[in-house]
């Protein structure tokens, strides 16, 4: 051998290292950085926020209530407040003018009471809020059914009548049995209470091992920005907070009586976590942003459906895979027919049967892998096809129309949550899609009885497509 080649092929060899040693270094330094972030942004105050008269969305600890009078037939106001002070530990829209703010919150419509405003100091929740002045001008009293003095020189802010109305039907036990985030899975005071240690546990121990999975080609790129952001509740890539966004669309479709449904699907490191890190100290709660994200929504009012707790369920006795292989972050048809069968039960009350449908069973191949896929029938031969007719209309990303209009078609969520509800329903997909995407739809949707929302948890991290509230597009009292 030349010796030229011999000194081409040692400097070769030399580079090659040099360039793995980079990259290591450049690996334990993102590892560091992970390790050593803190797990929420901390709540950031601007006094001058308050001249901006901005709608404000919060997530919020009640630190002070007032006594509501016993009598409450004598109160002369058809529509009346309580006051309660709070402290907001998550802004999701807007700038927080102050560290606790004044609540002017909904408790009597039309001489009603409204049953879900019995606050207690501790509790948390999700606030959608218009600045006094915004709302009513220069307010100087206040129709109110409690003893608290109002502050009129603090930030008083006044809660949107929807949003109130929402949270008060929580209390009918059809929306806390079939719709509302299932807390007795996994109870939400056990996780406040290991918050902290949950967190912890994930960006020490977690993190390193699904950054290493994807150096390792196992784990897909949006779903890894998804996981490496420990903060849903902070804007993404220059739009507002995916939680903003959630409650906006949620109030805009109540003020025109529609329900609202949230479906939220994990991604499959969420499901199969012994495939991509070792060990997971809480492997129910693998993505810890996620789950704090879907409770703040619950504690918002926003009924939601957590595509992780059925498909952990039903991994060990499934007949194959619930996800896609080779790194395609979608379900696969029976991870679709799972998920379809957890959503299905808060819908039956919005339709009739009118149709029953069959499953048919039929081999599917990707690449090398061979799967099974099951498709819904209305007759034999003739696939399930979605109805614009319905009164349910589901919104999703490629997760909807994966296996409906894609592969081997009528297999995806769609077609089985038909199967379900033994009627067929109405589809908008599209890769990404947002509530924003719907904006120039909302005539239509307004003619629905319930909005499903289908969200895969990469779409939000995803920095192709910022989000922005959905109420930006329209002239709206909630603006």
């Amino acid at each position: 051998m030349p010796v030229w080649l011999v000194l081409l092929l040692a400097i070769l060899v030399v580079l090659g290292a040099l360039a793995g040693i980079r990259q290591m270094a450049k690996f334990q330094e993102e590892i560091t950085a992970l390790k050593d972030r803190p797990a929420f942004t901390p709540v950031s105050v601007d006094p001058e926020a308050r001249n901006n008269k901005q709608r404000l969305i919060v997530h919020a600890a009640v630190v002070e209530v007032s006594d509501i009078p016993e009598d409450l037939e004598k109160n002369p106001y058809p529509d009346a407040f309580r006051l309660i002070r709070v402290e907001p530990v998550r802004v999701l829209h807007g700038t927080l003018p102050a560290k606790k703010l004044t609540v002017a919150a909904w408790a009597m419509r039309q001489r009603k009471v409204l049953s879900g405003r019995d606050f207690k100091v501790g509790d948390f929740v999700t606030f959608d809020l218009l600045p006094a002045e915004l709302a009513y001008g220069n307010v100087t009293s206040i129709r109110q059914i409690d003893t608290m003095e109002p502050d009129f020189e603090s930030p008083l802010y006044y809660e949107s009548a929807e949003h109130a109305l929402r949270m008060n039907a929580l209390t009918a036990a059809d929306w806390r049995e079939t719709g509302r985030f299932r807390r007795e899975v996994i109870p939400r005071a056990e996780f406040d209470h290991q918050r902290e240690e949950i967190f912890q546990a994930y960006q020490q121990d977690v993190l390193p091992g699904l950054v290493k999975a994807s150096k390792e080609n196992k784990i897909d790129s949006y779903s890894l920005n998804y996981l490496k952001a420990t903060d849903l509740f902070q804007p993404v890539y220059g739009g507002t907070t995916p939680a903003a966004v959630m409650v906006d669309f949620a109030s805009f479709l109540e003020s025109r009586g529609v329900d609202f449904l949230l479906v939220s699907i994990p991604s499959e490191v969420e499901v199969y976590p012994e495939h991509f890190a070792s060990p997971v100290a809480f492997p129910q709660w693998m993505a810890p942003q996620r789950y704090e994200f879907l409770a703040a929504l619950s504690d918002a009012g926003i009924r939601v459906v957590d595509g992780a707790q059925s498909l952990r369920e039903a991994k060990a006795t499934a007949s194959g895979p619930l996800f896609m292989p080779e790194k395609d972050p979608h379900l696969s048809s029976e991870g679709c027919r799972v998920v379809a069968k957890a959503m299905a039960a808060p819908l039956r009350d919005y339709v009739e049967t009118t149709q029953a449908f069959t499953e048919k069973t039929v081999d599917y191949k990707t690449g090398d892998h061979k799967l099974k896929a099951y498709q819904v029938q209305a007759d034999p031969g003739d696939l399930y096809q979605p109805d614009n007719t319905s009164p349910i209309v589901l919104c999703g990303d490629s997760n909807l129309f994966w296996w409906q209009s894609m592969h081997c078609g009528s297999a995806g969520i769609g077609a089985h949550v038909a199967k379900e509800l033994q009627t067929p329903i109405q589809e908008i997909a599209g890769a990404g899609l947002q509530p924003q995407t719907l904006r120039s739809r909302s005539k239509e949707l307004a003619t629905k009885k319930c909005v499903v929302y289908i969200s895969s948890s990469w779409v939000l991290w995803d920095d192709r497509n910022p989000w922005r509230l959905y109420s930006d597009g329209h002239s709206t009292d909630l603006k």
